[in-house]
């Protein structure tokens, strides 16, 4: 306990009568002009990422907040929550108390006179009683802050989380570590905060979502965790980890259009059938190594890619080496499903590391014989990812991130990972055996199925059913778009407010057939490989045609629908010439024979017709006529130079480029409806550009990207160039006719700044540039 009960109260009637002079005047935060780009005095520091001094927070509605942590703390301090084991308690932080508190950010940066303001929002974080406190007269608790107006270093979202919730410097040098080798792993370093006049160190921990896939640079994509209403915030006899399973915590992500709604739904329901196996596996051995909660997985069957699974195997065993499997509970697995690959990304969260310790959490004992057999796979790849660190670097990025470390510390740690890494490569894992689904939850005791319902998801007809454990009662129910019903439910957040007897029901999203076997029920259509010289490889659906001369270095690309798909993957692509040809049918949008899935323009998360994606390229040369998807040609994550690409005839944007860093002879699109060219998240030089008929934009930079654009000529758009969010682009040379707007720079998403465009000769004039404030744009 913190403290007596007796003690407490007195505390709080002591606190509460002098905390009027607590609070803060109004007027500090409605007089002052609050800058939401925070670009400071120069346009170029919202291209910098920088290290933050400290923070203020001031809240609204002071006197409220308080009360509110310390009507938590009367709670987490009562009677109710004491169990027989010390330092266990029958507590969770409940939403009552998790209420948002309008607020004025203040960010400081270490930086000279760089101070950003914003407006915001504020509530407690956290499940468990480690997230509350007593200090110095001060009640406290971990906070989630939401800005509504700006965003910190491409953050919009963040914890301040208090250090004891997640073993301090611990979760810090674990968190990096994981950034450090490319695993998907929060921003996360030490703070202070000063919440209304009482200052506090904070860990300060970015929020999974959007931005922070970006920053790896991945495709916005599913990103799922653990259902918590069964296991840690549940009290007592409500807590049934076996009812545990997955939820879309981004579901805004199911509302962004019908490819969107499906790939969230495969892997919510995938990922369910993870949780299914995991309730009925059998273990050979102790279950003491094995804690109920730890998700185990089976990799060979969820897992087929040979790079995923690796991958995984790698990231298991680091996590055991790290002493942070706690991380790997039903409540804290958090997973990226990638909607291009079709497969998991696991992601660091809360660890509960100790291994800056001398004593680790967890005994050496317990990692010889408790560690999976997945991490033993992974062992030998994860010593060499260790040893591949640039050790003096890294130990930089964690003084900088708040741990001050010594070398000799540094290097025992280290020493200390990689010895663990040997025992788990030795260790001995315990057997274990994964049945099936089938008829799951109609075993399960008859009162566990009480005020709970079962929830399976048909798409393709728009309905769900909610059912009996079962099964023998099902309801049928229209998917409401307006009600947003289906991320509801894959959020497992779905309540029947139309049906007064559902009061109290909890409802649990299973997948997407009505039976507890899933597969992937988004597409039937069948994918064919091409491999090319051991360096390359095409991947196209059964709605294109391809056709390769490996003489000639051509690849011909023919559609037979407008769903015809055509990846290019692989290590290195030189001197190919890629012709596509579209066939224009974008009436097929319901099922037909043609279009038995009833699948739209951005067909499973693949918005171009070809799309290069994870592979270097040199001199290729690429044509596309009459495209029907979102994008003709877009390239991820791609790396070389190119000769020549040319579109004609694009129903939507011709070129997008993300996330890549390429140089470019010339670009020719005639005719795009919309834009003719997306640049995003990347670096690009292009020498030559000639566009003729752009819809909107004949040039659009946007998403932190850098462009140098040699020669440019533009005829016929609503908007020559445009530079937004955080974008740098030099124009050297640029003759733009027929356009409303030559030239445009500022800020479209909250989670960028401003743009810098600067245009060295132009035919233009200063009455067509539009420069939004916070933007700069500069002639000559």
């Amino acid at each position: 306990m913190l403290f007596s009960c007796r003690n407490f109260f007195f505390l709080i009637l002591l606190f509460i009568s002098i905390l009027p002079f607590k609070t803060y005047s109004k007027n500090i935060l409605i007089n002052d002009a609050i800058d939401p780009y925070c670009s400071g005095k120069s346009v170029n520091k919202f291209l910098e990422e920088n290290k933050i001094k400290n923070i203020e927070i001031i809240i609204d509605k002071n006197k409220r907040w308080i009360k509110n942590i310390l009507s938590a703390l009367v709670e987490f301090n009562s009677n109710e929550s004491k169990t027989e084991h010390t330092g266990v308690f029958n507590f969770a932080i409940r939403d009552k108390y998790k209420k948002k508190f309008n607020s004025t950010l203040i960010v400081n940066f270490e930086e000279k006179n760089l101070s950003c303001k914003f407006r915001a929002t504020i509530r407690m974080t956290g499940d468990i009683w480690l997230h509350l406190d007593w200090k110095k007269g001060q009640p406290i608790s971990s906070i989630y802050v939401e800005i509504l107006d700006g965003h910190i270093n491409s953050i919009t979202k963040f914890k301040l989380l208090l250090p004891k919730s997640r073993d301090g410097l611990n979760e810090i040098f674990v968190a990096s570590l994981f950034r450090e080798l490319n695993f998907l792993s929060p921003r996360s370093f030490m703070t202070s905060a000063t919440i209304n006049g009482f200052k506090y160190k904070y860990i300060f921990q970015e929020d999974i979502r959007k931005e922070f896939l970006e920053k790896f640079l991945m495709k916005e994509g599913p990103i799922l965790e653990g259902d918590e209403r069964f296991t840690v915030v549940a009290k007592g006899e409500f807590r049934i980890p076996k009812l545990s399973l997955a939820r879309l915590s981004n579901r805004n992500y199911s509302l962004k259009g019908t490819a969107n709604s499906r790939i969230a739904l495969t892997a919510t329901s995938k990922l369910n059938q993870i949780y299914l196996q995991h309730h009925q596996i059998e273990i050979s051995k102790s279950q003491y190594y094995y804690p109920y909660d730890k998700l185990l997985i089976n990799s060979d069957k969820f897992f087929t890619n040979k790079n995923n699974k690796e991958l995984f195997q790698t990231y298991e065993a680091l996590i055991y080496a790290l002493d942070a499997d706690h991380s790997l509970s039903q409540d804290d697995r958090r997973f990226y499903f990638d909607p291009i690959y079709k497969y998991y990304l696991p992601i660091y969260y809360d660890g509960k590391s100790r291994i800056l310790d001398e004593e680790q959490w967890r005994s050496i004992e317990i990692l010889s014989k408790g560690a999976s057999l997945d991490a033993k796979k992974g062992s030998n790849q994860a010593a060499k990812l260790i040893e591949t660190i640039n050790h003096p670097n890294f130990r930089k990025i964690l003084i900088k991130n708040g741990i001050k470390i010594s070398k000799d510390h540094y290097e025992r740690v280290i020493e200390r990972i990689l010895e663990r890494l040997k025992i788990i490569k030795n260790s001995d894992p315990s057997k274990i055996k994964f049945h099936e689904m089938d008829k799951y939850f109609s075993n399960l005791k008859p009162n566990i199925g009480q005020n709970k319902k079962l929830i399976f998801v048909n798409y393709e007809k728009k309905k769900f059913y909610i059912c009996s454990f079962d099964l023998q009662l099902c309801n049928k129910k229209n998917l409401d778009e307006n009600q947003n019903s289906l991320a509801k439910i894959l959020g497992q957040r779905y309540k029947d407010s139309n049906n007064n007897n559902s009061l109290g029901m909890d409802y649990l999203f299973i997948n997407d057939k009505l039976n507890y076997e899933t597969g992937n029920n988004i597409s039937k259509v069948i994918w064919n490989k091409i491999k090319i010289n051991n360096q390359f490889y095409v991947k196209y659906n059964n709605y294109a045609k391809i056709n390769v001369n490996n003489d000639k270095k051509e690849i011909e690309i023919n559609q037979i629908s407008s769903l015809g798909r055509t990846i290019i993957s692989g290590k290195t692509i030189d001197d190919w010439k890629i012709f596509f040809k579209g066939k224009n049918n974008l009436g097929f949008i319901s099922n037909t024979e043609e279009n038995p899935s009833g699948l739209i323009k951005d067909y499973l998360g693949i918005t171009g017709c070809v799309t290069l994606i994870d592979v270097e390229v040199n001199n290729i040369s690429i044509f596309s006529e009459k495209s029907s998807c979102e994008d003709s040609i877009n390239f991820i994550r791609v790396k070389g130079s190119v000769k020549i690409i040319e579109i004609l005839d694009s129903e939507s944007d011709g070129l997008d480029l993300d996330f890549s860093d390429l140089k470019i002879d010339w670009i020719n699109i005639n005719s795009a409806k919309n834009d003719c060219i997306d640049l995003s998240h990347g670096n690009y030089l292009i020498d030559k550009v000639d566009l003729d008929f752009c819809g909107d934009k004949a040039i659009s930079i946007g998403e932190k990207s850098l462009a140098n654009l040699n020669k440019v000529k533009i005829n016929n758009s609503k908007i020559g160039i445009s530079a937004k969010d955080s974008s740098s682009v030099l124009v050297e040379e640029s003759l733009i006719s027929n356009s409303e707007i030559c030239f445009s720079a500022y800020r479209k998403k909250q989670e960028f700044s401003g743009a810098k465009m600067r245009i060295l000769k132009t035919n233009c004039e200063k009455n067509q540039l539009y420069e939004q404030q916070g933007s700069k744009i500069i002639l000559g």
